[in-house]
């Protein structure tokens, strides 16, 4: 079975990569960094341009203080993923794009015609791209059709929803983590107080779910997929997310809310899931 990744430079989507490597054999990773390739000055104007100064003045606030988070990330970072987080496995064929719908993509897919295509964590996938393999599939922080897009772990949170926050596998298609649902598991809360933590665990989980998956399309095991109803849910959209839901969040971090909140919310219903 050929298998292509699709990802960006990150410890969890590294992590990701490398156990399914593990268990079934990776034969190529696209990794979109233009996230990260754009200069300083460049990524300050974007954010003096579309923030305004004030707004601005706080992002570098908040990117200066995630500096200081190295070490908690680290631990979490290890104690999900014991250190195989750090860098790709050198068998696995790397190539890296400043978009994931880079033509360069799309022709080697198309050459390779891979079984599975996987993704996890990259900006919006293509049609032609999900097209040219025979089953694309997303691993999604968030339980579709209640949490699609981003931040759906602080969303879950500031609607005092911890009961529905979790991780989807999904088929890829052009609706934002709308395809139909193949896998998903809940977050256990009772020892995360950070959202990184929290996304940390999700990723771990799903990868866990892509594995069971792969094993069973290897045993000639047919995959079941059930439809979404988007009315069932939120789009979380990035435009959607500002300064002072960021700060709401860091509050709750800061007095350790997250793991007490699953014993204190009013609200308790947990909504149906796709369980394999």
């Amino acid at each position: 079975m050929k298998i292509i990744c699709l990802i960006q430079p990150a410890p969890h989507m590294f992590y990701f990569v490398n156990m399914i490597h593990q268990h079934h054999k990776v034969d190529s990773v696209f990794i979109e960094t233009a996230s990260i390739d754009r200069p300083l000055w460049q990524k300050t104007f974007h954010r003096f341009k579309t923030n305004g100064f004030l707004d601005t003045m706080r992002q570098i606030t908040r990117h200066t203080r995630q500096a200081t988070q190295k070490h908690h990330h680290t631990h979490e970072n290890n104690r999900w993923f014991n250190r195989h987080w750090q860098a790709l496995n050198k068998e696995i064929e790397c190539i890296k794009v400043k978009s994931i719908n880079d033509p360069i993509v799309l022709e080697k897919i198309q050459k390779e015609s891979p079984e599975l295509l996987l993704d996890h964590g990259t900006s919006i996938v293509k049609n032609e791209i999900i097209d040219a393999a025979e089953l694309a599939l997303n691993l999604h922080w968030g339980l579709s059709p209640y949490y699609r897009g981003v931040y759906c772990t602080e969303w879950a949170l500031l609607n005092n929803d911890p009961h529905n926050i979790g991780v989807t596998i999904h088929k890829l298609s052009k609706n934002i983590d709308g395809g139909s649902i193949l896998s998903q598991q809940r977050a256990d809360l009772a020892q995360s107080n950070s959202v990184y933590a929290i996304n940390m665990q999700l990723s771990y989980l799903g990868t866990q779910l892509m594995i069971n998956a792969i094993e069973k399309l290897k045993n000639n095991e047919e995959l079941t997929f059930q439809h979404q109803d988007h009315s069932d849910g939120h789009l979380i959209l990035k435009r959607d997310w500002n300064i002072l839901f960021e700060k709401k969040i860091r509050q709750m971090e800061k007095y350790n809310e997250i793991s007490d909140m699953i014993h204190t919310i009013q609200r308790e219903t947990s909504h149906p899931i796709i369980q394999a």
